[in-house]
């Protein structure tokens, strides 16, 4: 009796395990069929939308943008007398130097250790 009932049991949990196995299969290929589907419409929807972008003559007929330069500024130079430079720019309390003296050269300190 026993052993009747232990068989019964086992039977009765292997049949629920394969329905439940059947079960999960079929959702299984269910939702796989409805991305295929999906898919195949997203590829109908892009394809139909490139056709109706191109035109009639092909990618050939499209016009190409063309790029205009901007204008650039150019500086104008500031009115002097013919031979004269522009006085170049010093730093606030430097001078500028007299172009008549001759630099003096200095001799390098060398310092001894």
């Amino acid at each position: 009796m026993l052993v009747v009932t232990a068989l019964v049991v086992l039977a009765g949990v292997g049949l629920m395990f394969y329905i439940t196995v059947q079960e999960v299969d079929d959702r299984v290929n269910s939702v796989r069929g409805e991305i295929d589907r999906n898919f195949q419409q997203l590829q109908t929807d892009v394809r139909r939308e490139l056709d109706a972008r191109i035109p009639a003559g092909g990618v050939g007929a499209v016009p190409t943008p063309t790029v205009t330069p901007l204008p650039t500024e150019t500086p104008t130079p500031a009115p002097t007398t013919e031979g004269e430079l522009p006085p170049e720019p010093t730093i606030e309390g430097e001078t500028t130097p007299d172009a008549s003296v001759t630099p003096t050269p200095t001799e390098p300190e060398i310092i001894e250790p």
